[in-house]
């Protein structure tokens, strides 16, 4: 049976694709056609959406069968898909593994442009949690109860009037928080909100767009609705990551944290947690559930364009409120310094700017003066970044007197090879505290450094060995395995990883990527391993070394 092969979607328009799964019985094959759809059109079809963990259960992968081709599934979708089937009618669905062809890049950035619209259009959102088992049922079974009751009880009530419905009716399915039912099932959900799917950051706004949503677990199901009560109700302790994806489950959300402003910072920090399988969806997901970076002209996913860029374009987001073009440059900031205060990353920006040499010297110089002409329109916490810089420059005592009038403007001078920051108060006499910024090298300087090794996150001397059992011990990612293994010389863990998913082209925040390691190394077996996956041999490190860059200065440092 041939493969399947995907047809191209519209990118102009709000095109989707959507997968009629044929109605069957258990031990039949999974039948489904897709078809193309539009998100904008008067009748566009009334389907469900997924929202499942892509890794949870095996590894092994099933044939399903789309439009009478094969397609392989791994093994959680496949059982969703098998759980989800009904014996009766055919059931149309969103489910983002099939739905979107994976492996093109322009398409993936097209289609998460507007997940946001494909969960909120969606008639339901169904979140699978598993095949579940016996004592899962009777937890299932509870919570349709209690809905059914607190249903047709309420009357109109407020969401605080629904939360007292729900405790009056599980006190009378369950008994007193220490019955013997109660416990049981209260154990049996703490075991649940353990699922992988908590975790994934996809499922925030899968969730959070969600009109309605059903939680599955094999063939039973309840209400998202009274489930996200559940854990309060029983007194049940949950962390903090998951007990967010609970407050945005339908019927809570408007009375939780999601009622505040949901700008992409805070979203950034509160769900530092999640787990993406690449690194830039734990920024992508993000956007359209929030507040300021949810216009997909605006800000939108990009799967072409290095993982470098994304963070660039996130920084210039956070502190400018738009991406800015390649005419303005940025230092390198790596995902977890996306978190720290936005008025800590400016600080950053400008400093790095202001020290900045040719050739970054104009572009550097251009995105400063645009940060200070925001400082002086009070955009930022600017008394907050200049109290920071005097600091640094020995000005506390002067800047403090100066921005205790408020009434200063800030500008910069650039006077041969340094830049001068000047805070003048427009009250005091025209009383001025100058900090000055030399550049951070001279060209003379480059010159001399030019050929000594950068500085690599391993050492020559290093135990590698003790370095690799410490990584694993604090659960390091794949990619942090790949780097220590390849300085290591340890050629069939690499090889490993690379079959695991592990990225050839990967790099840290210096820019070094596994191929940097394994030619200043001399590792040639491990070189043609990471050729033979494509690793990228003009890609360059954060101080401008190539690949035959590192492979030079490796022999100098062995000689």
């Amino acid at each position: 049976m041939s493969e399947f092969q995907y047809r191209g979607l519209d990118h102009t328009k709000a095109s989707i694709r959507l997968l009629r799964i044929e109605k069957g019985w258990w031990f039949d094959d999974i039948s489904c056609s897709l078809f193309e759809t539009f998100l904008n059109a008067d009748q566009v079809s009334t389907y469900k959406a997924l929202s499942y963990a892509w890794g949870g259960g095996s590894k092994d992968k099933h044939q399903i069968l789309v439009n009478n081709q094969s397609f392989m599934v791994k093994d959680n979708l496949f059982s969703a898909l098998r759980h989800i089937r009904h014996t009766d009618q055919d059931v149309l669905l969103w489910v983002d593994a099939v739905c979107i062809n994976q492996k093109n890049d322009q398409e993936k950035g097209h289609q998460v442009k507007q997940m946001g619209r494909v969960y909120s259009t969606a008639e339901e959102v169904l979140i699978w949690l598993g095949t579940g088992n016996e004592d899962t049922l009777e937890l299932m079974q509870s919570v349709n109860w209690i809905d059914i009751n607190a249903k047709k009880a309420q009357t109109g009530a407020n969401g605080q009037h629904w939360t007292d419905l729900c405790r009056r009716f599980m006190a009378e399915r369950l008994g007193n928080p220490e019955s013997q039912l109660h416990s049981k099932q209260r154990s049996v959900l703490a075991e649940l909100l353990k699922n992988g799917w908590f975790k994934r950051v996809w499922i925030l706004q899968e969730v959070a767009m969600a009109k309605t949503a059903r939680i599955l677990c094999g063939y039973y199901s309840c209400p998202a609705r009274t489930f996200s009560f559940m854990p309060y109700l029983m007194g049940l302790d949950v962390d903090e990551h998951s007990q967010a994806v609970l407050d945005i489950m339908p019927q809570l959300r408007k009375n939780t944290w999601w009622s505040s402003r949901r700008y992409l910072h805070y979203l950034l920090t509160k769900f530092a947690g999640s787990q993406a399988t690449k690194e830039r969806d734990k920024v992508y997901a993000l956007l359209s559930m929030s507040e300021d970076a949810n216009d997909p002209t605006r800000f939108f996913p990009c799967y072409v364009k290095d993982e470098s860029l994304v963070w660039r374009d996130t920084v210039s987001f956070l502190i400018f409120g738009e991406i800015l073009d390649l005419n303005h440059s940025f230092p390198e900031f790596t995902l977890p310094e996306l978190r720290l205060p936005i008025i800590q990353l400016a600080e950053q920006a400008l400093t790095w700017a202001l020290n900045q040499v040719e050739p970054l010297q104009e572009s550097a110089r251009t995105m400063a003066m645009l940060l200070v002409d925001r400082l002086n329109e009070g955009q930022l916490k600017r008394h907050e970044l200049l109290m920071s810089l005097a600091e640094k420059h020995g000005q506390v005592g002067n800047i403090r007197k100066l921005l205790f009038h408020d009434n200063y403007h800030i500008g910069i001078d650039f006077e041969g090879d340094q830049a001068i920051l000047r805070v003048t108060s427009t009250e005091l006499a025209q009383q001025t505290v100058s900090m000055v910024f030399p550049q951070s090298k001279s060209a003379n300087a480059e010159e001399q450094q030019e050929d000594k090794p950068p500085s690599f996150r391993f050492k020559d001397d290093e135990n590698m060995a003790e370095t690799i059992v410490r990584l694993v011990e604090e659960g390091s990612s794949m990619q942090e395995m790949l780097w220590a293994h390849t300085w290591a010389g340890n050629r069939d863990a690499v090889q490993n990883l690379l079959e695991e998913g592990a990225d050839a082209n990967g790099a840290d925040d210096q820019g070094h990527t596994a191929l940097h390691f394994a030619t200043f190394r001399g590792h040639l077996d491990i070189v043609n391993l990471l050729l033979a996956k494509d690793a990228d041999v003009n890609s360059v490190s954060a101080e401008g070394n190539s690949a035959l860059s590192f492979a030079i200065l490796g022999l100098r440092a062995r000689d």
